[in-house]
């Protein structure tokens, strides 16, 4: 029996093919990736730019059919985005999100449902549907381990979200109530088939919904935990025929008082009589329980109770072996089964007014049932509303959009004759129904409604031979509703988006006494292009002359006691083919080493401007510092400086030249001395006092445990440390590589800097990625060294944007880094090591933790230094020691600097600004740009297109996250290039177009430069570029990413 139930499961289609599932995990990335960008807009439109569009801001979710992956194939996707509460509702249906949805060619059938309890807006994407709702929480972010399932989440938080959150919260619980979930999936499925088929299955119209069916065949699944499919097929029908309606159906108990929310909850008792009115209650298994069945009328339990009985006998004859499964989903059409019927018709002038005043109307439907059945000269014995509904043919483009709705009448006529009545008067309910939706507050003029009673040899011809109707309707518009696809089910209380337009009843209906539905009325890099004239490096770069009051020469534990290096090897060797003595383990040492440094550290105290005089007429400020204490400032204006006028400072590590004046412009930096000096600080800066507790004492124990390995790199002939520097946002990760790599420097090393941080980097533009041997200190307030590093260009600010991209490029970039470090010239520099200043990153899992891991294992690092965040800290540790050979790297934590801010939005702007204008003109203003003007036909740019990754938690309960599919496309150049940044591929000119492989090579090739698009002329067909200098541009392959620049 199960075999042949399975077949015909087969045989109907009812499994979703893998590629219609693939293209639906397309969709909803997409989906995603749209999310993103409004809240990355939404957030930067507020002033927040420091927050990070990521899981830490938003979870899109899904839930209902197809979360717990029992959807029909073309069933529509019920989602939901939840958000913090820097993110309004508002945000979603005004100012950004449906107006952006507006603008997108790809977005169809749109329509928002604003006025409902749960606002909805309801679109079709890359052919599938979605309905999309907003639940709003009063947090600031999102912890890594948030459950929607715990009612704690509910607290301060409006109706509106609670609703839109328990769709997501009954599914997930649902999963964790039935023991055999993979086994009931299947005949849910084929429950959904049979209830489609027989006309009982659209809770809009009360009968069953997605979530009402699910929840009862879950109970089945509980009664019989090892029932195959037909097995459970069977008792559904079974139990149900001989249910004691209205006997609640549910799967747990539900504690009323849960969190103390007091949030409405169904119970059936006396201090509730609206939940005694409803005749077939299927409880949501979540606080606040609520009636999924709440439309269920007396008129149509009693069709679905004969269908129940239906079932159960046919079931009892496929068991004798006297019928097949085929005969349990003969179609019931409806239309055949009466011959007196209400006909509801609607017209509206145009698509957008036809629309709503359609969704309301089907909306209220159920109303008239209700009224019908209350009328006492009605004599109804039943009201079946027809799950099919009709659109007319418009004759003409300037004919109205007319729309139908048919609800089968079957009168008692004996009771009729009894009373002595001739015909049925049902004139009174249609009154009060008419005047109800007729009453509406956003009905406008021209739109009408008719309700007429009809014979069944009367119906129109579109009603009567609907395939002629079907070739002919608007197909686009979705607006023929005929019970085959999900689209019109309702999944969980208050999500379809016509049934939440209802007003409540209770409010707007004369003489109702149905209880409102819950369901439906809530309802930077290589410059091959810098011209550096003589070539010579500027005369005001800061050199380091050795001194005492470098951290280096601070007597270091006597377990870091330098030895003297010995001579390195002629060739660079791998470290495991070295096969001198084995290197010694500095891990005991590192951890003592910061520790030291981290007592004083964990209380950070400031003092605003201890001994400062202030001369009035030179605006100067004189600050005396003691060891260990640093100046820190923040400057907005272009007229401030700082001079080092007695003993030693340093900035980031860089040593200040004794008496020189060092200006500072839109800057935020710490003046530090390790043995005490005098500074004059000139002009007026927005913050400046004195802290006196920092991490430099663990940070310089850090340098000096990196030296260590260094040197006993070179005496083995072996390579340098491998590190990492990871922390959140705004945690002082990329001072603190500056400052390593620094103190580096000013012992003579040469190491490579991996510079992966795409917003603040530390010699490449916003969005690119790469490395550089680093020979002289680099600071953020002078002009940077002809570094020649190697770069990709990412092309986004944010990892989210394309994560698969930028593994690719990481592991690249390894690789290129690997093969400098075996150069014979780099053999001395690969004792040097490298280091890696990382994005920000939280923990995981997330897709930039995933990103982050991917990095330390492509790198191989031997140590990675954590700021901040013990989250962070615990899981790289755990995760790090998984995934690697050797038992993964070192983690240390490390505190960071209380000189640490978050900067504002404007300055951080100005920062990613400042990093474009220096490539293109020099820091010290010593480039000369020129503009580049090239044809269309002479150009070619490519951009990288990826199938956003859906998240995890919005797949089917159990799938696998699906890697995401990333695809290069040529750009035909157009206006919105221009102010876009381009990358030039370090490849050969071409004459036509890159054939597919050339354009996946594209996505690890190395950018010789970055030009900056002026101007787009479509007349003339050429494009204006900004070049940082005169010379011949090195390709006429780019690749185009988000970042842009305007002067």
């Amino acid at each position: 029996l199960n075999s042949k139930l399975m077949k015909l499961m087969t045989d109907e289609e009812l499994l979703p093919t893998d590629e219609e599932e693939r293209l639906r995990v397309r969709a909803l990335g997409k989906l995603n990736e749209l999310v993103r960008d409004f809240i990355r807009r939404t957030l930067d439109r507020k002033g927040m730019t420091d927050q990070p569009a990521d899981d830490s801001q938003y979870r899109l979710r899904t839930f209902g059919s197809y979360r717990l992956d029992v959807h029909l194939p073309g069933a529509d996707m019920d989602t939901v985005v939840i958000v913090t509460k820097y993110i309004e509702r508002r945000d979603m249906f005004e100012e950004d999100l449906y107006v952006h949805f507006l603008a997108r060619k790809d977005v169809k059938d749109l329509v928002k449902v604003e006025e409902a309890r749960v606002p909805v807006i309801k679109f079709t994407m890359d052919d599938f549907e979605f309905d999309l709702a907003m639940a709003c929480l009063p947090i600031t972010t999102f912890p890594d381990d948030f459950d929607v399932t715990d009612d704690k989440v509910l607290r301060n938080v409006d109706q509106q979200s609670v609703t839109s959150l328990n769709g997501v919260r009954v599914t997930d619980t649902i999963m964790t109530l039935v023991p055999t979930m993979a086994t009931l999936k299947f005949a849910i499925r084929a429950l959904k088939l049979w209830a489609k088929r027989r006309g009982v299955y659209k809770n809009v119209l009360g009968f069953l919904g997605g979530i009402s069916l699910e929840i009862m065949a879950a109970r089945i699944g509980q009664m019989y935990p090892k029932g195959l499919p037909c097995k459970l097929v069977s008792a559904f029908f079974l139990i149900y025929s001989q249910w004691k309606w209205p006997m609640p159906v549910g799967l747990t108990e539900i504690n009323p008082d849960s969190c103390e929310l007091a949030f409405p909850v169904w119970m059936c008792g006396p201090t509730e009589p609206g939940d005694r009115r409803h005749v077939m209650p299927i409880i949501t298994p979540v606080y606040p329980a609520q009636n999924a069945t709440s439309n269920v009328s007396k008129s149509t339990l009693k069709v679905m109770c004969e269908e129940f009985q239906r079932g159960r006998e046919v079931c009892k004859r496929i068991e004798a072996g006297q019928a097949e499964w085929s005969e349990l989903f003969e179609p019931l059409d409806v239309m055949k089964q009466y011959t007196n019927f209400l006909q509801v018709q609607i017209m509206a002038p145009n698509k957008e007014e036809y629309s709503m005043w359609k969704g309301f109307t089907e909306a209220n439907l159920r109303n008239v049932v209700s009224y019908v059945e209350r009328w006492p000269d009605a004599y109804l014995d039943r009201a079946h509303p027809c799950p099919r509904n009709f659109m007319k043919p418009r004759e003409s483009d300037d004919a109205p959009y007319e729309h139908y709705w048919y609800i089968g009448l079957k009168f008692d006529l004996e009771r009729l004759r009894n009373d002595g009545k001739k015909a049925p008067n049902i004139a009174t309910p249609v009154r009060d129904f008419k005047t109800r939706l007729m009453g509406w507050q956003r009905k406008k003029e021209g739109m009408t409604l008719f309700v007429t009673s009809k014979k069944a040899k009367d119906l129109p011809k579109f009603v009567t031979n609907p395939e002629a109707f079907e070739e002919t309707a608007d197909q686009n518009m979705h607006e023929i509703i005929q019970g085959e696809g999900e689209g019109g089910d309702t999944q969980t209380p208050s999500t379809s988006a016509e049934a939440a337009a209802a007003p409540t009843e209770a409010a707007t209906a004369p003489a109702a006494d149905h209880a409102p539905n819950p369901e439906n009325e809530e309802a930077g890099g290589k410059r091959p292009l810098a011209d550096k004239g003589d070539g010579e490096r500027e005369a005001k770069k800061i050199k380091l002359e050795p001194s005492d009051a470098d951290p280096m020469k601070v007597e270091p534990p006597a377990q870091c006691a330098a030895q003297s290096p010995e001579k390195a090897p002629e060739a660079a060797v791998k470290r495991e083919d070295v096969p001198q003595e084995p290197r010694r383990d500095f891990t005991a040492e590192l951890m003592q080493a910061v520790t030291r440094g981290a007592e004083a550290t964990e209380d950070d105290g400031q003092t605003r401007m201890p001994g400062a005089r202030v001369e009035a007429n030179a605006k100067k400020q004189m600050f005396v510092l003691d060891k260990g204490q640093e100046l820190r400032i923040e400057v907005e204006s272009q007229a401030v400086s700082v001079t080092l006028q007695t003993g030693h400072a340093e900035i980031f590590g860089a040593e200040m030249p004794k008496g020189e004046t060092i200006n500072l412009a839109k800057a935020k930096l710490a003046v530090y001395t390790w043995q005490g000096c005098t500074l004059s600080l000139k002009g007026e800066a927005k913050v400046v006092y004195v802290g006196e507790t920092t991490p430099m004492t663990a940070y310089g124990n850090v340098h000096g445990f990196l030296q260590q390995f260094r040197e006993e790199a070179r005496r083995c002939g072996g390579k340098g440390p491998k590190t990492m520097l990871v922390g959140p946002s705004h945690t002082g990760k990329s001072s603190l590589a500056k400052v390593l790599v620094n103190y580096a420097v000013r012992q003579g090393e040469r190491p490579m800097l991996v510079d992966l941080d795409l917003k603040d980097g530390l010699f490449l533009v916003p969005g690119a990625i790469g490395a550089a041997v680093i020979d002289d200190t680099i600071t953020r307030y002078e002009s940077q060294a002809d570094m020649n590093p190697v770069a990709y260009y990412y092309g986004h600010r944010e990892v989210e944007a394309r994560p698969e991209l930028l593994k690719l490029q990481i592991s690249a970039l390894a690789g290129n880094v690997r093969q400098r470090l075996a150069c014979e010239a780099n053999r001395d520099g690969a004792a040097s090591g490298v280091l890696i200043d990382a994005f920000a990153c939280s923990s995981g899992p997330r897709p930039s933790y995933d990103v982050l891991l991917h990095a330390a294992k492509e790198f191989e690092v031997d140590y990675v230094f954590v700021i901040e965040m013990d989250k962070l800290y615990t899981d790289l540790k755990r995760d790090l020691a998984r995934d690697m050979a050797g038992g993964g790297p070192t983690v240390v934590r490390l505190n960071r600097s209380g000189g640490v801010v978050a900067p504002e939005s404007a300055f951080r702007k100005h920062l990613e600004k400042q990093l474009v204008h220096d490539y293109m003109y020099g820091r010290a203003r010593n480039l000369c740009p020129r503009p580049v003007v090239l044809p269309f036909s002479q150009i070619f740019i490519y951009q990288t297109v990826s199938s956003a990754q859906a998240p995890k938690d919005a797949l089917p309960i159990g799938a696998a996250a699906a890697s995401a599919e990333i695809e290069i496309v040529r750009v035909e150049p157009d206006p919105s290039l221009e102010n876009k940044l381009v990358g030039l591929c370090a490849c050969k000119h071409a004459t036509a177009p890159l054939n597919e492989q050339q354009q996946q090579d594209l996505l690890r090739t190395e950018v010789a430069g970055f030009l900056h698009v002026r101007k787009v002329d479509m007349t003339l067909g050429k494009v204006t570029f900004l070049a940082p200098n005169g010379l011949a541009l090195p390709s006429n392959v780019m690749l185009v990413g988000e970042i842009d620049f305007v002067e």
